[in-house]
């Protein structure tokens, strides 16, 4: 990471908590503690009001960030419950994007509120088993379908059985406990569902989309009654 991209970073990150220790620092900056005096020694000159309370660890000054929102506990609390239920229904890339959001809307509230969400924390945990695999690619088909691109898949069946596929994503859906992928599959020329932890490589092509593409809710309207 470079040093301004850090610095930014390491704004955010003081001002999403009441208080930051040097080790959390060198922790999520993956620097050394030399480095990490030296940035907050940076951040400080360029007027940064960046203030330390001893056995606590750095905070900056209230009164820097923007106005507060007022979240009420139920939203408070969605928001620590989703961030906790996508580290076992999202893919690593996702969980980081959605982490970094979660973060800067952390970096305007007030201390109390800080405080509140810090102590929800504490009470929700989410347990993924050992040996459990991640949901691969989710923020590469929502690329895919956002940008109408077509790509190639290394999918195992549910036979055991790999193939490649050139399949066009129109959408994501969740059921059965995980991710599916529904897209045109140019090799059998027609929509197919496909299961996101089947598939074991992904790369974009430059195949043409199709002209006349089904919507997900015209895919799903396609399908047998339950």
């Amino acid at each position: 990471m470079k040093r301004l991209h850090r610095l930014t970073a390491m704004i955010l990150f003081l001002q999403s908590r009441n208080y930051t220790s040097i080790s959390q620092l060198v922790d999520k900056f993956e620097v050394s503690e030399r480095t990490i005096y030296r940035d907050l020694n940076a951040l400080t000159e360029a007027g940064l009001p960046i203030s330390f309370e001893e056995g606590r660890g750095y905070f900056i000054v209230d009164g820097y960030n923007l106005p507060p929102l007022n979240f009420t506990d139920e939203e408070a609390n969605s928001i620590i419950i989703a961030e906790k239920l996508m580290k076992k229904y999202a893919d690593d890339k996702t969980l980081t994007t959605f982490s970094n959001a979660v973060e800067k809307i952390r970096v305007i509230l007030n201390s109390l509120q800080k405080q509140k969400l810090e102590n929800l924390e504490q009470h929700i945990r989410m347990y993924i088993p050992e040996g459990e695999e991640s949901t691969m690619y989710l923020n590469e088909i929502n690329t895919a379908v956002m940008a109408k691109q077509v790509v190639e898949i290394e999918y195992t069946n549910n036979h055991g059985i790999k193939a490649i596929r050139n399949i066009e994503p129109i959408g994501l859906t969740f059921y059965g406990n995980t991710w599916h992928v529904i897209g045109y599959c140019h090799n059998r020329k027609g929509y197919r569902d496909f299961v996101l932890k089947r598939i074991s490589k992904l790369r974009v092509t430059s195949l043409a989309p199709l002209d006349n593409q089904l919507s997900l809710d015209e895919y799903i309207a396609t399908l047998p009654k339950m």
